[in-house]
């Protein structure tokens, strides 16, 4: 239907093998060979393959004469290919190599930097843009330059194209949508977690990849319908994510992210994927043969063979800073079929805490972070003090406190640490930490009169949760097949042991104030609601959200929960009243930007006296989408 499709066409399919002779067709097929190395050299070799496909029987054993007049017709046969060949071959020698062009896009802000991709056939480009205070999928054209905002489609982030470039898969909430560029009402596919781990891809097989916020990426069929898993974590692994499918609609890239992460192709069909190369991000497939990734910051491409899942030559690189999203691997880069490149240099935005009341009204801002942002706030019990992770974009994370005006580093190893928990007296902290595997649970002193020290180590990915305020119990999330509750004891020997360990999601707990509840999120029902059960147990479980929700937290007299819901930050009241708990209706109180990162963390916190502290996305300046036509690889 156009020159791009019919390029895709010669990349991607074999030609129909001829029936009247097969000598010859094994010449032609010869000539047609994907790699170049595998057709004839010169026109010599081709003249003498012809010749010896004239010199053989023909496929029908007739008389002589019909075997001469056969020979005759593939004679004048063999010599229009070879007067084509010699033409095509001159033609291909004389003319010049299309220049590489680079062209600048400039879009409005937007609240996540890679959620943006190149329509298969290169004629044009989805991003998420905010206007009005809402993100929104946008289309332009390559062509003509025109921007449409597709209809319905608020909140959209993680922007995905079909394989005949006519409809897009997105993510908004905690839902995978698709939508016809053409027109047409957003169409439900299936639920996914609300948060920035998701990421998917479209295989012409009509099959959507995703990775929908747990750990194993699913399939779905291209118009809805139940999740499937197509992928098993590894030993040593915590997430697959970033999927993408190469041209037989089979075969996909995805990366695997443990203590360091790893490109690794895969098959819808089964089988064990094989790794690729070590990356910060996933990885793109350019059909001239090379593999796009992210590597220290940089977009880099080396030679990749599909078939044999195997690397060559140098590494290309093509521009610098190009960074990678943490939790999805989702690089700020996406290729098309037609041979098109689009990459966004720097960061997109920084997040950092400011006080709110109840309403909405902004209160204070609390400093800003020199680059990177601040996530996972956390109030120390007497709420003067906050621990934040740091997310520098050089150097993962690390562990920070601001005391008003102050903001003091309290980590310093070069591997990640975050989600930070305050002992009932504030005089320690607990946080996660890669420095010696997938991510283990440390213990300092927060006046920094002592180093860190390890409290638990074990093969699994740890995050610490809530510490009781009696100061005998730590809640931590334990990642395996499936996140589970766990209860470390703080006293005495310290044997952790389950607190609720099921083939669900069980994550995000948090000690009531009088330590006898806790709230916690769990995918049971087929989506993150928020439950409350009796601690340490037995008893029974209430569901407090309604429609979805995360993050919970309590208010300091245990009367109020406080959840992200799809209307935004949302309370209920709770009342505990013989061993029995009486949820309120959800109260929306107000939507805003919150950042919706981590794996089992809240992005706000709630001071003693009602006041909310807030992550809140700040967009960074309008960095440029830059679009790369006829790529020339270094030789």
């Amino acid at each position: 239907s156009s020159p791009a499709s019919v390029i895709a066409a010669i990349l991607e399919r074999q030609p129909a093998p001829l029936t009247t002779h097969p000598p010859l067709d094994r010449v032609i097929a010869t000539c047609l060979a994907k790699d170049p190395n595998e057709r004839f050299q010169t026109a010599l070799d081709t003249k003498r393959a012809m010749r010896w496909a004239m010199e053989q029987p023909a496929a029908s054993t007739t008389a002589a004469v019909s075997r001469t007049r056969e020979r005759a017709r593939m004679a004048v046969a063999a010599l229009a290919l070879v007067g084509a060949m010699g033409s095509a071959a001159w033609f291909s020698l004389s003319r010049p190599v299309p220049a590489e062009t680079r062209s600048d896009i400039v879009t409005p802000p937007w609240g996540e930097s890679a959620s943006f991709a190149l329509s298969p056939d290169g004629a044009h480009i989805a991003y998420s843009a905010v206007t009005d205070g809402t993100a929104r999928l946008w289309v332009r054209s390559l062509n003509s330059g025109s921007v449409q905002p597709l209809a319905g489609t608020e909140g959209a982030s993680e922007p995905f194209w079909s394989p005949d470039s006519r409809s897009l898969g997105f993510f908004a909430g905690s839902k995978l949508l698709r939508v016809d560029v053409a027109g047409g009402p957003p169409q439900l596919l299936a639920d996914a977690v609300n948060n920035s781990q998701k990421s998917a891809a479209w295989s012409a097989r009509g099959v959507i990849l995703f990775q929908g916020g747990l750990r194993s990426l699913v399939s779905v069929p291209a118009f809805g319908g139940t999740p499937t898993t197509v992928t098993q974590l590894q030993t040593g692994e915590y997430r697959h994510t970033s999927p993408r499918f190469l041209a037989d609609g089979t075969h996909f890239l995805f990366l695997a992210l443990g203590a360091t992460g790893a490109i690794y192709l895969g098959s819808l069909d089964g089988g064990e994927p094989r790794r690729i190369t070590e990356a910060e991000s996933g990885g793109e497939y350019l059909r001239s043969g090379w593999l796009l990734w992210v590597h220290q910051k940089a977009l880099v491409a080396r030679r990749f063979d599909p078939a044999t899942g195997t690397l060559s030559g140098d590494t290309a690189r093509l521009a610098q800073p190009v960074d990678a999203l943490t939790l999805n691997g989702h690089g700020m880069f996406s290729v098309a079929a037609s041979g098109l490149i689009a990459w966004r240099t720097g960061l997109s935005s920084r997040t950092q805490l400011g006080w709110y009341s109840r309403n909405g009204e902004q209160l204070g801002i609390l400093p800003e972070p020199e680059d990177g942002g601040f996530l996972n706030p956390a109030l120390a019990p007497d709420g003067r003090r906050v621990a934040v992770t740091h997310a520098n974009p050089g150097d993962g994370g690390d562990i920070r406190l601001i005391d008003g005006v102050r903001s003091t580093r309290f980590t310093f190893d070069q591997a990640d640490d975050r989600f930070s928990t305050w002992s009932p007296g504030g005089d320690r902290l607990v946080f996660t930490s890669t420095r010696s595997g997938l991510g283990d649970l440390y213990i300092r002193p927060t006046d920094g009169s002592a180093p860190e020290q390890p409290l638990l180590t074990s093969p699994e990915r740890k995050l610490p949760n809530s510490w009781s305020s009696d100061a005998k119990w730590l809640l931590y999330v334990s990642i395996r097949d499936s996140a589970d509750l766990m209860v470390l004891p703080m006293e005495g020997q310290r044997t952790p042991r389950a607190f609720l360990a099921t083939s669900f999601n069980e994550q995000n707990a948090t000690f009531s104030r009088d330590g006898k509840w806790v709230a916690y999120l769990s995918d049971e029902s087929g989506r993150f609601e928020v439950y409350v059960r009796p601690f340490p147990g037995p008893g029974g479980v209430w569901q407090v959200s309604a429609g979805g929700g995360q993050q919970p937290r309590w208010r300091a007299d245990g009367k109020e929960l406080y959840y992200v819901g799809p209307e935004g930050l949302t309370a209920v009241t709770i009342a505990t009243e013989g061993g029995q708990v009486t949820p309120g209706p959800p109260q929306a109180l107000f939507k805003r930007t919150l950042s919706i990162r981590g794996d089992a963390w809240p992005q706000y916190d709630v001071s003693g006296d009602g006041r909310l502290l807030l992550t809140v996305e700040v967009p960074g300046p309008t960095t440029p989408i830059t679009l790369v036509q006829n790529w020339q690889a270094p030789r």
